[in-house]
């Protein structure tokens, strides 16, 4: 084998090994390529959970801020209905005190 021979074979070997060296740098661009766009959508799902998420955490604080006003009104609405029941329980103390209670009365129709 002459020396012209074997020196072509080893360009013939290195232009295989470049062709293959850039096919793969080709697959691996295209890979990064493919993982950056996934990056890109999955930033974008990200961000919009996060958005819901806040959303959500807004909404559950005008929950809890209208809960607390509604107890506030029903403890208010039960004080004005204790209040009332007192001052009924005290009218009608003074009436059975005036009339009597009324006890043995029967009202026909």
């Amino acid at each position: 084998m002459s020396i012209e021979n074997e020196l072509g074979q080893y360009v013939h070997a290195l232009v295989g090994s470049q062709e293959k060296f850039a096919e793969g740098a080709e697959k691996i661009i295209d890979s990064m390529v493919s993982l950056t766009d996934r990056l890109e959508r999955w930033i974008h799902v990200a961000g919009s959970v996060t958005d819901q998420m806040e959303r959500y955490a807004d909404l559950c604080n005008e929950l809890v801020e209208t809960n607390r006003l509604m107890l506030k009104a029903l403890g208010d609405t039960q004080a004005a209905i204790n209040e009332n029941t007192n001052r009924l329980d005290s009218f009608i103390g003074k009436l059975e005190s005036y009339f009597g209670s009324g006890a043995g009365l029967e009202y026909e129709n």
